[in-house]
């Protein structure tokens, strides 16, 4: 599961001030704050686990919670490919993602 962040009320102050914050350069977007389970856990739990928070996320109490916890707007499920553009990026930038473990 991955959190749909948005900017921090912090980076907007910035952008107020007399000098804005200059972008040089935008990337893809990076996976974050990611919901990950230990082996151990049972399928059923993590299923239940998920349900749950998803289910939460769709109410406005569910959003202010995340917000206020996470600075996120919202939660989607996704599945393994979801990190291929971040693969791909790491192998052309010359990382080695399993010697990173």
């Amino acid at each position: 599961m991955e959190t749909s962040a948005t900017l921090p009320p912090l980076f907007e102050k910035v952008q107020t001030k007399e000098k804005a914050v200059a972008v040089l350069h935008t990337s893809i977007d990076i996976p974050n704050d990611g919901l990950h389970f230990s082996p151990s856990v049972p399928e059923t739990i993590r299923a239940q686990i998920v349900d749950a928070l998803l289910a939460m996320a769709e109410t406005d109490e569910g959003q202010e919670t995340l917000y206020t916890a996470f600075w996120c707007s919202g939660l989607q499920k996704v599945d393994d490919s979801f990190y291929d553009p971040l693969r791909q990026l790491l192998d052309a930038s010359g990382v080695d993602i399993e010697s990173l473990q």
